[in-house]
């Protein structure tokens, strides 16, 4: 069953199946998939009702695909600690609905000793930094690719 969101809505994480349960209110719903880690939406359902009592299949195919970040220029004893991954949608033309439509503006915490980080992405194009200035033509430009582990090596010494 469901358990609350941080908004009060409804979420549930998925099993190694990709299958989920919610129990909600009979009415007028939608589905958002999150990646936990970037708090990206990766896939913004059409509406759907549902009635009291009634149980609903949804089956969805999400549009996203692996980036494996490299970080490079490290010496065997730099740290990450107290740096972030930047990241920002690029596209200026996304369409109304989509989930890259928000020019969506995210960052991760890296762990001190990593050297790499596997990111779940839409198939937009996206800019990554380890600064804030991401956007615009500041940053690594990527676009993931549904089914391929695209690899991305950022030059993280410190200047």
């Amino acid at each position: 069953s469901g358990m609350p969101g941080a908004t009060g809505t409804p979420s549930s994480p998925v099993d190694r199946g990709g299958r989920f349960e919610l129990a909600v209110d009979p009415g007028t719903w939608r589905l958002v998939v999150v990646d936990l880690l970037t708090n990206l939406e990766l896939e913004i359902t059409d509406e759907f009702e549902c009635t009291a009592g009634s149980a609903v299949t949804k089956d969805l195919t999400l549009a996203c695909g692996a980036v494996r970040v490299r970080f490079t220029g490290l010496a065997d004893d730099d740290s990450l600690a107290g740096r972030k991954l930047f990241f920002a949608s690029a596209a200026d033309d996304a369409p109304a609905g989509d989930p890259m439509s928000w020019r969506q503006f995210q960052s991760v915490r890296l762990d001190p000793s990593s050297r790499e980080l596997l990111l779940i992405l839409p198939l937009a194009e996206m800019r990554l930094g380890l600064s804030a200035d991401v956007g615009g033509d500041a940053g690594t430009s990527v676009t993931a690719k549904a089914g391929e582990v695209l690899v991305v090596e950022l030059d993280a010494a410190m200047k």
